[in-house]
């Protein structure tokens, strides 16, 4: 039969799919077809999800994810990925989101005395 490669978050040479399916009682001699992940993904659509969500889909693909910032608000967007979404990588590479700043925080105001000093 014939191996076929697949992307997929799976590692290199998982069996993702066979050819007659398996079970399934053949005749001795039936040529089976083998699907096996290649051990590469294509990067998944981050833009719009919060940052959290974008780490997650990345995780899932097979991916390490970074951010652009140090320090990543809980509220922030991705605003797109790079490499970008589609782009055919080895598991496990780094893909840098791209993160709007988040929610702007509130000043705190600074408390004044209202006693006067002699």
């Amino acid at each position: 039969g014939q191996v076929s490669r697949t992307d997929s978050a799976e590692p290199a040479g998982t069996v993702l799919g066979q050819a007659p399916d398996a079970g399934q009682v053949v005749p001795r001699g039936t040529r089976v077809d083998v699907e096996v992940a290649s051990g590469a993904n294509a990067v998944p659509t981050t833009a719009g999800l919060s940052a959290a969500a974008a780490v997650a889909a990345l995780q899932s693909a097979g991916f390490t994810a970074a951010s652009d910032r140090a320090v990543v608000d809980a509220t922030a967007t991705v605003l797109r990925s790079e490499p970008a979404e589609g782009t055919v990588l080895r598991l496990g590479v780094t893909v840098t989101l791209i993160v709007d700043g988040g929610a702007t925080p509130t000043p705190t105001p600074t408390p004044t005395s209202s006693a006067a000093t002699p």
